[in-house]
């Protein structure tokens, strides 16, 4: 029998591919050579576990490093996600839902707006407790008190949902909410859905691969909080009308659900971004950061200012855009983004602390679905 035909060049060829796929790892590990995106991932890697001598879970804490530092991670999520996507026309994450033309939805905000099964009313009932007893306690330090929901980008646009993930029940979890607290409670709730519905059918308000409104958005929020406020306050200025900005749009890479495919740089986001025409006067003075790098405590003042003081407590849809518009109202403002953010916050003695006339907390309108599903009245 003959003997096989060989050939040098492929068999070195063979060998540098299976050192490379074998290297490769190692290599990006050591070098960080991968040239795909960050991955955003809403959460801190899993650091070192070290050589300090602790080797209780020693194992389980190295396999949990790797798994987040393993060499070519980026590239290899990055390559499923495009064919999930692309390829399929299905989500590669579980965290996100694609609906129609190109918007992206997060799971909490779906299964939260759709509302297949009611709030409970035990939960119903500690949370309109817990909220009295809050307003209750700042009132009688002189200190108002309003609570925000945020609305989701799948509240506002429900028919860019794919068909399973719309309403299953004409009054969802927000409308729930709303209707207990109006009927039963004298704790001031604003709905932000009238001032956001207002506005839709000349702006787009959210951005569609990111779980936040966008500038049009955040100044929908701001004008119906302002509005709000002027009600207890008369003397706070107006907000500022829409001929006051000027929009702009930018195409940029994509928001943090595209971040969750690891192709931000492939589903771009057009950006609307509202440039005011009047000069400022509000001014930063403080800051500090979280260990995100996000700002944990900002302030704002207006130099001679005789407007009310306020504290808003906030989650990230504050954070995206409402900062510079709601600081032009007030003598000082401090913005504290706390992301352990709840319906009835634990702790309130830091809010006295600030000594405001007001505080404003803002939440998401997905606190529903999750404290609920915590066991806190959903049996």
């Amino acid at each position: 029998m003959p003997p096989p035909h060989t050939s040098p060049l492929r068999d070195i060829l063979m060998v540098g591919v299976f050192l490379g796929m074998i290297t490769a790892p190692l290599l990006d590990h050591l070098l960080d050579i991968d040239p795909s995106p960050v991955i955003r991932e809403n959460r801190v890697a899993q650091p070192w576990p070290g050589l300090n001598g602790e080797w209780s879970g020693y194992p389980e804490r190295l396999e949990a490093y790797y798994q987040d530092h393993f060499g070519p991670r980026k590239s290899l999520i990055r390559g499923h996600a495009w064919i999930m996507v692309f390829g399929l026309g299905v989500s590669p994450s579980e965290r996100v839902v694609m609906g129609r033309d190109g918007w992206l939805f997060l799971d909490t905000d779906v299964e939260t707006s759709r509302s297949v099964r009611p709030l409970g009313e035990d939960q119903l009932i500690r949370w309109q407790t817990g909220l009295e007893q809050l307003a209750a306690r700042l009132e009688g330090e002189g200190v108002g008190y309003l609570l925000v929901i945020a609305p989701a980008s799948s509240t506002v646009y429900p028919d860019k949902l794919p068909a399973w993930g719309r309403p299953v029940r004409e009054e969802t979890l927000l409308d729930q909410f709303f209707h207990h607290m109006q009927r039963h409670s004298p704790v001031p709730i604003l709905d932000l859905r009238p001032s956001l519905q207002r506005l839709k059918p000349q702006h787009r308000l959210y951005h569609r691969t990111d779980t936040h409104w966008n500038d049009c958005g955040a100044y929908g929020a701001y004008e119906g909080l302002i509005e709000r406020v002027r009600e207890w306050f008369p003397d706070v200025a107006p907000p500022w009308p829409l001929s006051h900005f000027s929009e702009s749009h930018t195409l940029g890479p994509g928001g943090d659900l595209a971040g969750l495919f690891a192709l931000t740089d492939v589903m771009r986001e057009e950006r609307l971004s509202l440039v005011p025409t009047t000069s400022r006067r509000a001014e930063k003075v403080r800051a500090t950061a979280n260990k995100y790098g996000e700002p944990a405590w900002m302030r704002f003042e207006v130099p001679g200012s005789q407007a009310p003081t306020v504290l808003m407590v906030h989650d990230s849809y504050t954070y995206a855009g409402l900062y510079p518009l709601l600081a032009e109202h007030f003598a000082r403002i401090d913005f504290v983004w706390r992301r352990e953010n709840t319906l009835v916050p634990g702790d309130v003695d830091w809010m006295e602390s600030a000594k405001p006339d007001l505080v404003i907390q803002e939440v998401a309108e997905r606190i529903l679905l999750l404290e609920s599903e915590r066991g806190e009245g959903r049996k």
